[in-house]
């Protein structure tokens, strides 16, 4: 009795110690593809170096520990459902048959523990990205703004400019127009007293004569 005990003893330690093993791969796997992935990573992209470290760390902290446990759980999944045989038809379906009721149930359980147990640390991260990314964006329409309000002074200079330009041109149209007028008004009197000069002078000879 006390033989079969150590038997299961040890059978468990070495499951626990193959989840281990599977659930770090797996978790180092998972975190380069998603930290390098442009789309996986986008709800982490305002993070920095040390924060992307610190939700790493934080993540393995739950997502290993929970990883090991849904490797054994997924183990024990399998030797309750596991078929006494497997009928493929060809030699690599019957591999990829045995491969998946080896270590299948197992990985699938690994995958479901880490992903519940990064859980909480990649919401924390993605709510700290979110509210920087809300900065960024706040940042990004002040600047909006302020671009917007020193194009509208400049459009309002530009069309003052050009107000006064067109002011200053119709004050130099009215003064030359005034002195047209001056010129032609002086000229008609210039005119009208040559031609009473002119009439006078024709009467002073008449009446000469």
């Amino acid at each position: 009795m006390s033989d079969e005990n150590a038997n299961d003893e040890a059978g468990g330690n070495a499951q626990i110690g193959c989840g281990f093993f599977a659930a770090l791969v797996l978790f180092v796997l998972l975190t380069i593809v998603i930290l390098t992935n442009e789309n996986l990573s986008l709800p982490f992209a305002t993070l920095g170096g040390f924060a992307k470290f610190l939700l790493v760390a934080g993540a393995a902290v739950l997502g290993i520990p929970f990883g090991v446990l849904g490797y054994v759980i997924g183990g024990k999944v399998r030797e309750a459902i596991i078929p006494d045989a497997v009928f493929t038809q060809g030699v690599e379906n019957l591999i990829k048959a045995k491969i998946f009721w080896a270590i299948g149930p197992q990985l699938i359980g690994a995958v479901i523990g880490l992903g519940l147990g990064s859980l909480p640390a990649v919401a924390i991260g993605a709510h700290v990205n979110k509210g920087r990314v809300a900065v960024v964006e706040a940042e990004k329409r002040k600047i909006a703004e302020e671009t917007d309000r020193k194009d509208t002074e400049k459009r309002k200079m530009a069309e003052e400019a050009q107000r006064k330009k067109m002011e200053a041109e119709k004050m130099r149209d009215t003064e030359r127009r005034k002195i047209a007028e001056e010129a032609e008004r002086k000229k008609m009197k210039e005119k009208k007293e040559y031609e009473k000069k002119t009439a006078q002078e024709l009467l002073d000879i008449l009446h000469a004569k």
